[in-house]
């Protein structure tokens, strides 16, 4: 993707994630024990990452069954504004979150909204599954007018997050018809089922909301 001429004016918005890098404790402190320490560090910073992006928001992270920790974002291009150009894009580490790879870009929005990215982990293939939502992007900074039309889709990478499938439409699959006002995945990651009904099962959580008139 070609570099975008960075803005004169500044609309950096820091995307921090606070990792844990200690051992494990007790659930409960005795007399004695040391505190958990917990390191907080700038993951996505518009001043600083490439791309000429005025501002990265709804963070989510994983840890792949390799180890490696995946950090995504919405890339917002134009403003911080919920509904302009945003693309998905993405930062690795190796080492547990001391050093972070260079910024990825998962899924160009080409002058459109992707973005909700909402990742999950199949614990038993190591694939990393990846969902988005989409809608047609704005220049005005303005919101998607309601009712939006929102379409879900999917990506996935099976070589711990280094090269990523081609985004595939959910909408005919997962979209109800009433669900027709707003659309979004996650945010934040998904989780597998360890135990009950439906051991191994993959488990997103989305929200929306029905037009009729009125939005409910």
């Amino acid at each position: 993707m070609p570099p975008r001429t960075r803005r004169p004016f500044w609309l950096a918005l820091a995307t921090s994630c606070a990792l844990a890098l200690s051992s494990p404790f007790p659930a409960h402190a005795r007399p004695g024990d040391r505190a958990p320490r917990f390191e907080e560090q700038v993951l996505f910073d518009a001043a600083r990452d490439p791309g000429g992006y005025a501002c990265f928001r709804i963070p989510a992270i994983v840890r792949t069954t390799e180890g490696t920790l995946l950090a995504f974002a919405e890339g917002r291009v134009l403003d911080c504004g919920d509904a302009g150009d945003i693309d998905v894009v993405l930062k690795r580490s190796t080492d547990g979150g001391l050093t972070w790879g260079p910024l990825q870009v998962v899924n160009d929005g080409g002058g459109d909204t992707h973005g909700n990215p909402a990742p999950v982990v199949d614990r038993a293939t190591g694939r990393v599954l990846l969902l988005e939502t989409y809608n047609a992007g704005r220049t005005d900074g303005a919101n998607c007018s309601v009712p939006c039309a929102r379409t879900p889709y999917l990506q996935h990478s099976d070589d711990d997050g280094r090269t990523w499938s081609a985004p595939r439409d959910l909408g005919s699959e997962i979209l109800p018809p009433d669900w027709n006002s707003w659309y979004a995945t996650g945010p934040v990651h998904g989780v597998q089922l360890t135990g009950g009904a439906h051991p191994g099962r993959l488990v997103v959580g989305v929200n929306a909301e029905t037009w009729d008139g009125t939005r409910v």
